[in-house]
């Protein structure tokens, strides 16, 4: 399963580390399958949001910290089906999309006790 995740997270683009957690390959998963239709398989440019997800220019920086993050794709996220998503695959989706932006370290994961702590700064 862990070359199926790691496949997977290539495809969408994004940089794929090796040290990253089961849940951030997870989350590259997810991505590809209820978020790149909207915003990019590399997470930016798409076509329901030109802005991108994560780097120069991303927005999430908003936020603050991941808890907000998580918050808004638990509500609003995939917009065309806002809570489809598990809380596990939402923490996924958002650590995939904060390790990609360089806020999460690598291996590390998300989780309740943590997502008020990591601060989104850039």
């Amino acid at each position: 399963m862990g070359c199926l995740l790691l496949g997977a997270a290539l495809l969408t683009g994004a940089a794929v580390r090796a040290n990253d957690s089961e849940q951030v390959r997870l989350g590259g998963m997810l991505y590809k399958e209820h978020c790149a239709k909207c915003h990019g398989e590399n997470g930016k440019s798409g076509p329901g949001y030109p802005h991108p997800m994560w780097g120069d220019g991303a927005q999430i920086r908003k936020f603050k910290h991941a808890q907000g993050l998580i918050e808004y794709n638990r509500l609003l996220m995939p917009f065309d089906n806002p809570g489809i998503l598990t809380d596990e695959q939402i923490l996924a989706v958002t650590a995939f999309v904060l390790a990609n932006h360089g806020t999460l370290a690598q291996g590390q994961n998300l989780d309740a006790g943590n997502a008020a702590k990591v601060m989104i700064e850039r």
